[in-house]
């Protein structure tokens, strides 16, 4: 069996409708994911995960546009931000054994405004305290 999924962005939003601002936008870009599982009873399963870029901005006018990302430039886009890899022997049925595992993440930077902070807390705040009816 194998399951491959290959999405070229993907993007959400964080929307205060109280506010009607946008809070935050939250991107991945390139992301690959492939499994395969052997058939047989000793074979192997193997786990691929490779995300090309990811950011989460900041969308209130503020100085510092970007809340987290990468530090790379554009002409270093070619090693994916994260890569993640997994292969794991079904040998045994009682132990798993894995015969490799790796996760690789590039530098991120990660930079906060007081002012946002304080929005997305009154946000969470917001939609804690509100009631269904």
């Amino acid at each position: 069996m194998r399951i491959n999924v290959s999405i070229p962005r993907v993007g959400l939003s964080i929307v205060d409708t109280d506010q009607a601002r946008e809070l935050m936008y939250f991107s991945l870009t390139r992301v690959l994911f492939d499994f395969t599982d052997s058939t047989d009873k000793e074979g192997m399963q193997k786990t691929w995960l490779s995300v090309a870029n990811l950011q989460i901005d900041n969308c209130m006018n503020s100085p510092f546009p970007v809340i987290f990302g990468t530090t790379r430039t554009a002409d270093e886009f070619p090693t994916p931000v994260i890569q993640a890899s997994l292969v794991r022997n079904k040998i045994s049925s009682v132990i798993d054994f894995y015969d490799y595992a790796a996760v690789l993440v590039q530098s991120l930077q990660l930079t906060i405004e007081d002012v946002w902070l304080v929005s997305l807390a009154a946000f969470g705040n917001r939609i804690l305290t509100r009631r269904v009816v």
